[in-house]
């Protein structure tokens, strides 16, 4: 059956205009593929170019009238500025709409652990979400990871041949909000020769850090194109931090990485209520 899957996809993409992309992901998307110079692939959407890295693609099956046309479009005005991944997806879900609906329990569900928009700034990269998540949505269905080249070839419309998934599930936005205040402290006690327990004078200054985590997090639904869940999470983590590099340690205090655990589990529980 593999075997005659795949020789039936190679002809369906002898007989287009447009190549075939195999993503590592497990994706594979017929396209209009306008350049392949550099380290991206890029492609044709409606009246839109977009990038695709190439670290993402295993092959690529090549139309017959590429090699004619490849490069060629890449001096019209609107692809000489291709958009990112996460801007196309962006574009795409703007359009969608918003219909939050009962999720059916046992349809393949399509899992992206990284956020496509918000401001997280140097932290960004720690508050990433975990396997949690995709490990809660394996008990309501089959779970596929999924790269963002791949959710945006599911999103555009381009033909993918193992669109057997029904949802796509992901934290669309991370917003990462932090404040700052200075604390002077003295009241620190000391152990003397005696082993009694000493006020001391010698202080420190801390600073009080106060995270706000805000993830947006999405269902979509890839068969009806619509939003099915879309919730805003919310979680303050505060510490402390010692200024003084000389006396600061590794348990102090991580941005945004308790918060996401703490969104996680209220993620959880808003869709247990949506899953029927």
């Amino acid at each position: 059956m593999p075997i005659l899957s795949g020789l039936f996809f190679l002809l369906i993409a002898a007989t287009t205009d447009a190549d075939s992309l195999f993503l590592k992901d497990g994706t594979q998307a017929t396209v209009g593929v306008v350049d392949t110079h550099g380290c991206c692939i890029v492609v044709k959407h409606g009246n839109d170019c977009v990038q695709i890295d190439k670290k993402n693609v295993t092959r690529r099956v090549v139309a017959p009238d590429s090699v004619r046309t490849d490069n060629q479009n890449t001096k019209e005005v609107f692809c000489k500025n291709p958009l990112s991944v996460n801007m196309a997806i962006e574009n795409i879900l703007a359009g969608y709409a918003a219909k939050q609906t009962m999720l059916s329990i046992g349809g393949t569900i399509a899992f992206q652990q990284l956020p496509i928009a918000g401001n997280g700034g140097d932290e960004k990269t720690i508050a990433t979400f975990s396997i949690k998540l995709a490990a809660f949505l394996s008990k309501r269905g089959t779970v596929h990871p999924l790269s963002k080249e791949g959710m945006y070839f599911y999103l555009s419309g381009d033909i993918v041949y193992n669109d057997d998934r029904r949802y796509l599930a992901l934290p669309y936005e991370l917003s990462v909000l932090s404040n700052e205040r200075k604390t002077n402290v003295t009241s620190f006690v000391k152990l003397d020769k005696a082993g009694n327990f000493v006020p001391t004078t010698k202080g420190t200054t801390l600073k009080a850090l106060e995270h706000e985590t805000v993830v947006r997090f999405m269902v979509i639904d890839l068969l009806k194109k619509t939003i099915v869940f879309d919730e805003r999470v919310k979680d303050i983590d505060k510490g402390f931090k010692e200024l003084d590099a000389k006396n600061a340690n590794d348990s102090q205090n991580v941005a945004g990485k308790n918060s996401i655990l703490v969104i996680e589990s209220k993620i959880e529980e808003l869709l247990k209520k949506q899953f029927r």
